[in-house]
């Protein structure tokens, strides 16, 4: 086996890339007559490959496979690793995430021609809202900017009424889920003024920062242009602790009141845990760090106190998950618990 893949291994270095392509769709023999050769197939016809494997290394195992006469499916030989759109939103926003009213999925090519992009949701409660954008290779250069990038930022993002006045910005709260080959992305972003019954609109630019060079550098490479509109389309929850604590409660997002404005942030240092009215239970789950890496599970990266438009000052919690906060009973974390206060 090793003698027969050197030779094919000097032969391939005469080939191009166009020969090398016509040699692998040349390949279609049937799956029932497949020899088992020490695990190179996962036993439905397929060979197993790494995602990131070379052109040419596929092109050594097509021939190799073909010089010995085993059989394979057609197809079965491939490049890019693909992605799975459905699955990776429905592990990050929850099962039922297309019958929810707020939930969009509109797409589009994204400008540098490699990457899918979907719309999962916009949400705002009338002054911080979330952009919910699933990021999606379509080839494999779009699947080593997914995997490879250090982080995904929406750059020189802004918000601006119907007249062009400007109304907004991202507040650089950012978070992803990395899952079945793509991205869900959740991007966090505030507006100047309390606003209800009005359309907004917010331009911005997607930046992927592939290394650690260019993130030291500033720079990164622009993926695509990105627009929508949006208004308000949803009211937080009221709960109070025993100590009279309150909180306000999104489905993206965690406010807690506090009128000390010398205080730091309340930190949440455990697993949220929430109770819903028939019984039922969720977990946000805190960020850990695992194998000394920081995993931010349901949580990113940050946390905010500022004066908020509704509530005065507040610490500001964003998730990366999406709870259904109306049917809130009471959400617990650090010791102690929250409930909801019967709306009037």
């Amino acid at each position: 086996m090793a003698e027969i893949e050197k030779e094919l291994e000097r032969l391939f270095d005469t080939l191009d890339e166009r020969e090398i392509d016509e040699l692998i769709d040349d390949i279609t023999i049937e799956p029932d007559k497949q020899p088992d050769l020490d695990g190179l197939f996962d036993g439905k016809g397929h060979i197993k490959m790494k995602k990131n494997i070379s052109r040419k290394s596929i092109a050594i195992i097509a021939a190799t496979v073909a010089a010995l006469g085993i059989t394979v499916t057609a197809g079965a030989v491939t490049y890019f690793g693909g992605a799975n759109h459905d699955d990776a939103v429905h592990s990050a926003l929850g099962e039922d995430i297309e019958s929810k009213d707020y939930y969009i999925g509109e797409q589009k090519q994204a400008d540098n021609g490699h990457l899918k992009l979907t719309k999962e949701t916009v949400l705002f409660d009338g002054e911080s809202g979330v952009l919910i954008l699933t990021i999606e290779p379509t080839d494999e250069i779009g699947e080593g900017i997914v995997n490879s990038s250090q982080f995904i930022d929406l750059m020189d993002f802004q918000i601006f009424d119907s007249e062009g006045k400007f109304r907004g910005y991202g507040d650089g709260t950012n978070g992803y889920k990395l899952s079945d080959g793509c991205l869900v992305e959740f991007y966090a972003f505030s507006t100047t003024e309390y606003t209800e019954n009005e359309k907004l609109t917010a331009k911005g630019k997607l930046n992927a920062v592939i290394t650690a060079e260019e993130e030291m550098n500033g720079m990164g490479q622009t993926i695509s242009n990105i627009n929508f509109e949006f208004e308000k389309n949803c009211e937080p929850v009221t709960l109070k602790n025993e100590n009279g604590d309150i909180m306000h409660l999104n489905d993206y997002l965690i406010y807690i009141e506090d009128d000390d404005t010398l205080r730091e942030p309340y930190n949440i240092s455990t697993d949220i845990n929430i109770t819903y009215k028939d019984g039922t239970t969720d977990i946000i789950k805190q960020s850990a760090y695992v194998n000394d890496t920081l995993v931010l599970n349901d949580f990113p990266n940050s946390v905010g106190k500022y004066e908020t438009k509704k509530y005065g000052i507040a610490t500001v919690q964003y998730i990366l998950k999406l709870i259904d906060s109306k049917n809130v009973k009471s959400v617990s974390f650090d010791g102690q618990t929250f409930t909801a206060v019967e709306q009037s």
